[in-house]
């Protein structure tokens, strides 16, 4: 984070008014093996929602951990796009995009198996918010996904590749890392 203080939000024309990128980890947590999900939502290119969230409980797949993932971008999408409808914008189906074809194959299908009965009710939400017409799902490489951005440290390569593509790159302010603003970070001001 230190060296991430000038970076701010850029915005890009976008031909979807709301997209929702989900991915989440699995046990990457040693100690906790518990997963991370991350949450990105953009209206109209602009990132407006994002969150970095550990699941409560341990997963046993990573299909599990992204179809969680999946779940809980689609009750904040499910919000945003309300939103707008009560600002006045018409919003066709948002297109959810995650990197995990089981998790996709999943609500699709609304199958779920004896393995997987443990997460039928809590998780069910994104197959309802599908079934509705409200969601798509649309699937994206792993090197693509800006939310991988919020499930564990990247490479600075990747990291810097995912930052711009989300729309996070590009300086703002005349803040840069001067001795005095990094002892202010390390003081936590």
């Amino acid at each position: 984070m230190e060296f991430t203080l000038t970076i701010g939000q850029k915005s890009s024309p976008s031909v979807s008014p709301i997209e929702l990128y989900t991915d989440s980890d699995y046990a990457e947590d040693k100690a906790s093996r518990k997963s991370v999900t991350g949450i990105m939502i953009y209206v109209f290119g602009a990132l407006v929602y994002w969150k970095s969230k550990r699941i409560p409980s341990i997963t046993k797949s990573s299909w599990e951990s992204e179809y969680i993932a999946l779940s809980n971008g689609a009750s904040q999408v499910v919000w945003v796009r309300s939103l707008l409808h009560q600002l006045g914008y018409s919003v066709p189906t948002i297109v959810a995009k995650t990197d995990n074809q089981g998790a996709i194959a999943s609500v699709r299908s609304g199958q779920l198996h004896n393995k997987t009965k443990h997460i039928d009710v809590p998780y069910k939400y994104a197959r309802d918010m599908y079934r509705q017409g409200i969601l798509d799902l649309g699937w994206v490489k792993t090197k693509d996904l800006p939310a991988d951005l919020l499930t564990k440290p990247l490479p600075r390569e990747t990291f810097e590749y995912l930052r711009d593509k989300g729309g996070l790159g590009g300086r703002v302010g005349a803040r840069e890392l001067t001795p005095e603003v990094k002892q202010e970070v390390e003081d936590g001001g």
